[in-house]
């Protein structure tokens, strides 16, 4: 997922809340109803952008460090087999 469409997206659906909000539910001049859209949305975009942006590195940080993890496990299990079928056909011999 890209961080900008991400925050894009997020700020549009706020701003989008808070035009509904404006327009149907207060009683505000359109002035004051396109500078609260405008605010909500350069706020949302500006928490949203650094806020996934650190979450998805954290989560590809930690998934990368599990797949490392097994990946070795899987070498060492592929190892102790190929050591084992080894001492099966020589069983005299020392490694």
């Amino acid at each position: 997922m890209d961080v900008d469409k991400v925050a894009l997206a997020a700020a549009a659906f706020v701003a989008t809340i808070v035009l509904a909000i404006g327009l149907f539910y207060s009683k505000v001049e359109g002035f004051e109803v396109a500078f609260r859209v405008g605010l909500a949305f350069v706020v949302t975009y500006a928490v949203t952008f650094p806020s996934f942006g650190f979450i998805q590195r954290t989560a590809r940080t930690e998934l990368s460090t599990q797949e490392e993890a097994r990946l070795a496990a899987e070498a060492a299990e592929r190892a102790a087999a190929k050591a084992a079928e080894s001492n099966e056909k020589y069983p005299g011999e020392m490694e």
